[in-house]
C-alpha cells in the first residue's frame, strides 16, 4: 500500500520514466468508462491516436503540442512540467546523444549527470538507455531522459517537470511516454498461446529461481502458490521469518499484504451490493453522515465505487498516516479527510488514495454494524463476509496471539537488508481496508480461484458474476496498457488479459495476479518491503507458462545493479558525520506539525535521532543542500528531506502537498 512502496525520495526524481518499477509511468485518459452495476458512468476524456514522423501514440487532454520537425514539445496546462519526444541517430555515447537532444530543446542545458543506466533490452527494442540527472532538493523535480534504439534510429524522450505535477498527472504522462513506439517495431505477443500445463519440471524452474532470486535481492522468506485449472497446483514456503534466525516460513505463518487487501474490500462492499445493502451509486455521505472532504461538491458528488476506482483526483496522503497513527482512531484518519480534496477532476486521471479506499471498506462495515467502532466492524465485516465465505483459515485484520508472524525487513543505506520494529508497519491499521490483512499464500489461493470461478467457489455461489464483472469493469488508466476497476489493477501483458493487486507496507510485499481466460493465477509473498522480485517473478511466469522472451534473469540483475549504484549515490549526498551535521545541534527540541504529529529531535551516539514516538530515525545532512537533512534509518533510509526555512520552520515538500513542523516553545 506504501508504495511502489513509499518509494526512496531519489527514486522519485527518476520521474515518471521509471513509475511502478518501469511499468512505463503512470498514465491517463481513459477509455469511456462503463456503467458500473447499480452505478452512472463517469464522464472522462477521450484518448485519440496519432502519428509522427515514423511513430504512433496515444494521447488524452490536457496536453499541448508543438511539433517541431524531429521533435514534438507536450506541455501540460500546470506550465510547470515539459515532455519532448525526439528521433535522432543512435550515434555516441548516451550522455552525448541525450545532451545534444536536450540542447535542441533548451541550447543553455547544462545539467549534470546523476545516475546513468542501461536496462535490458526489450519488447522489440535494441538497445535502452536511462539518464537521471541532477537537481536540487528545493528544486523539487525530476529531470530525466530515455531512449530506445531500433534500426540506427535513437527514440528519445525528455522530461523536465515540477514534483507535484508528476504526482498528480502522471497518468497523462505515461498514456503518451508508454504508447510512443515506431511504427515497424514488433513486439513479443503472448496472446493467442495457450497456457502450459503445469508440472514437476515447471515447479522445480520456478523454485530454482525463486530461491536465486531471494538470495541476490536479500529477501528473507517468501510464500508462493499457483492456481491451475480450479486448483492448487503448487504451493511452497521458503526461508526465514526473521533474517538470520533458525525460525523458517512455513505454510502457516502470515505476512502483512498491504495493498493486496484492497481487493478483498471491494469484494465486501460487492457482497453487500448483491444483498441489497448497498449500492455502487450509493452517496457517501449517506452511508457515513459525518463523511466530507474539503470539497463540497466533490463531497456531494463521491458515490461508494468512487472510494475504490482511484479515478476521484483525490491525491495520494500516505505520509499523514505514516508519521502519526499511535491512538488515531479509524474514525480521526476519516475526519482528515475533510481538510483534503482533490486536485485532478472526477475521471480525469488515475490517482491512488489510501485513505479514500478505507473510507469506502469503514462505510461497508459500519452499514453491518453500526454500534461499533469503524475498526472493529471492519474487522469482523471482512471476517464473516470474506474470510468465512472463502474458507480463509489463517487471514486476520489484527493477529491473534500464538500467531506465527513474518517479521518485516527493508534495506539500509549500505545496502543490507534488516529487520526493521513491527511497530512501524502498524500505521496500517487506521486505515484498514486498504492494507492491514495479515495472510497467508495458502488463504490467498482460495481468492484467486474464486475469481477463476468467476465467484463461485467449492461449489457456491460467493458473488454473483454480475457484481464480478462490476469490480472488473476497466476505468482509469494507469499506462497505456493497464487499467484500474474497483480495487482490482488490469494490465495487457503482450496481448495476456491479467488482473489483481500488488501491495507494500514499509517491511512486506506481496503479489496476486490472475488470468481469468488462461485460467491461471498466483500469489507471491515476501518479508521484505519494496521487493522488486514480486516484478521479475511474474516475469518468470509468463516464461514458464507461455514460452515468453527470457528476460526474468536480466531483469533482477539490472535491478540490483541499479540499487546498488542508488544507493552508493545516496550515500555521497548524504553525510552522517558529527562534526558536518553541528547546525542540527540547533534543531535540538520538540517540533510539531498539524498532520504529522510530532517530532523530537535529539543528540544520538551516532549524531542526531528524530523521534516521532512509534518510531525513530538517525539523521544525515544533505550535501550540497543548505540546511537539509534526511533520514539514514531504514525503512526510510535517504528519503523525506527536511528543509529549514528562514522563519525557523521544516518544511517537508512531498509534492502536491507541503508538510510544516515547528519549533514548540
Amino acid at each position: 500500500m506504501v508504495g511502489s512502496r513509499l518509494r526512496r525520495w531519489q527514486d522519485a526524481k527518476e520521474s515518471a520514466l521509471n513509475y511502478n518499477n518501469s511499468m512505463k509511468i503512470l498514465l491517463a485518459a481513459l477509455l469511456l468508462f462503463p456503467t458500473f452495476a447499480l452505478g452512472k458512468p463517469i464522464a472522462v476524456q477521450k484518448e485519440e491516436e496519432r502519428k509522427f514522423l515514423d511513430t504512433r501514440y496515444t494521447i488524452a487532454p490536457p496536453w499541448s503540442i508543438e511539433d517541431k520537425s524531429d521533435h514534438q514539445v507536450f506541455t501540460l496546462p500546470e506550465g510547470d512540467l515539459v515532455m519532448i519526444q525526439m528521433i535522432l541517430p543512435a550515434v555516441g555515447k548516451p550522455e552525448d546523444l541525450l545532451l545534444k537532444a536536450w540542447k535542441k530543446h533548451q541550447p543553455d542545458f547544462k545539467r549534470k549527470v546523476e545516475l546513468k543506466t542501461s536496462p535490458p533490452a526489450a519488447g522489440g527494442w535494441e538497445e535502452i538507455q536511462k539518464i537521471t540527472y541532477e537537481v536540487s532538493v528545493k528544486e523539487s523535480r525530476a529531470v530525466v531522459g530515455q531512449y530506445a534504439v531500433l534500426k540506427g534510429k535513437a527514440y528519445i524522450t525528455l522530461l523536465d517537470g515540477a514534483y507535484s505535477t508528476l504526482q498528480k498527472r502522471g497518468a497523462q504522462i505515461a498514456l503518451v511516454a508508454g504508447s510512443w513506439k515506431p511504427l515497424d517495431l514488433i513486439e513479443e505477443k503472448l496472446g493467442d498461446r495457450e497456457a502450459l500445463k503445469l508440472g514437476p519440471k515447471e515447479f522445480k524452474v520456478l523454485e530454482n529461481f525463486l530461491q536465486n532470486a531471494m538470495r541476490e535481492m536479500m529477501v528473507p522468506g517468501a510464500q508462493v502458490a499457483i492456481v491451475q485449472d480450479g486448483q492448487v497446483v503448487w504451493e511452497k514456503a521458503l526461508g526465514q521469518q526473521l533474517r538470520g534466525s533458525n525460525d523458517k516460513v512455513t505454510p502457516d505463518t502470515l505476512f502483512m499484504i498491504g495493498s493486496t487487501t484492497k481487493p478483498l474490500t471491494t469484494l465486501l462492499q460487492a457482497r453487500l451490493v448483491d444483498q441489497e445493502k448497498l449500492g455502487w451509486d450509493q452517496p457517501l455521505r449517506d452511508i457515513l453522515p459525518n463523511f466530507a472532504l474539503a470539497d463540497g461538491a466533490a463531497t456531494r458528488q463521491l458515490e461508494l465505487r468512487h472510494t475504490a476506482c482511484a479515478c476521484t483526483g483525490m491525491p495520494r496522503r500516505d505520509l499523514d498516516f505514516i508519521f502519526d497513527y499511535e491512538g488515531i482512531t479509524a474514525e480521526d484518519r476519516l475526519t482528515q479527510l475533510k481538510s483534503m480534496a482533490p486536485t485532478t477532476g472526477f475521471g480525469e486521471t488515475f490517482q491512488y488514495s489510501n485513505l479514500l479506499v478505507a473510507a469506502g471498506g469503514y462505510a461497508a462495515a459500519h452499514t453491518l454494524y453500526p454500534k461499533l467502532t469503524y475498526d472493529s466492524a471492519y474487522e469482523k465485516a471482512l471476517r464473516e463476509e470474506v474470510f468465512g465465505p472463502l474458507g480463509f483459515t489463517h487471514s486476520r485484520v489484527h493477529p491473534f496471539a500464538g500467531d506465527r508472524l513474518a517479521s518485516p525487513h527493508a534495506i539500509d543505506m549500505q545496502g543490507r537488508m534488516v529487520a526493521i520494529p513491527q511497530r512501524m508497519d502498524d500505521m496500517v491499521y487506521g486505515v484498514a481496508p486498504a492494507g492491514a490483512v495479515w495472510s497467508t499464500a495458502r488463504d490467498l489461493s482460495r481468492y484467486v480461484m474464486f475469481e477463476l470461478g468467476n465467484g463461485k467457489l467449492d461449489g457456491k455461489q460467493i458473488l454473483s458474476e454480475k457484481q464480478i464483472l462490476a469490480r472488473r469493469t476497466p476505468g482509469v488508466k494507469v499506462d497505456d496498457t493497464a487499467k484500474y476497476g474497483l480495487g482490482l489493477f488490469s494490465d495487457d501483458v503482450k496481448g495476456l488479459e491479467t488482473w489483481g493487486h500488488g501491495g507494500n507496507t514499509l517491511g512486506f510485499t506481496s503479489d496476486l495476479v490472475f488470468l481469468p481466460k488462461q485460467q491461471v493465477g498466483w500469489v507471491l509473498l515476501l518479508n521484505a518491503g519494496g521487493s522488486s522480485l514480486r516484478n521479475v517473478f511474474q516475469q518468470k511466469m509468463m516464461e514458464v507458462l507461455f514460452k515468453a522472451e527470457v528476460t526474468s534473469q536480466k531483469s533482477l540483475t539490472h535491478i540490483m545493479k541499479r540499487l546498488r549504484e542508488s544507493l552508493s549515490k545516496s550515500r555521497q549526498q548524504i553525510t552522517s558525520s558529527p562534526a558536518k551535521n553541528k547546525w542540527i545541534k540547533d534543531l535540538v527540541g520538540k517540533w510539531s506539525s498539524e498532520n504529522l504529529g510530532t517530532m523530537v529531535i535529539s543528540v544520538s551516539k551516532k549524531g542526531f535521532l528524530a523521534d516521532f514516538g512509534e518510531w525513530q530515525s538517525e539523521l544525515g545532512s544533505v550535501n550540497g543542500a543548505a540546511e537539509t537533512f534526511v533520514f539514514t534509518s531504514p525503512p526510510l533510509a535517504g528519503s523525506i528531506p527536511f528543509q529549514l526555512q528562514k522563519d525557523g520552520s521544516l518544511l517537508i515538500d512531498a509534492g502536491q502537498t507541503k508538510y510544516s513542523f515547528k519549533r514548540v516553545p
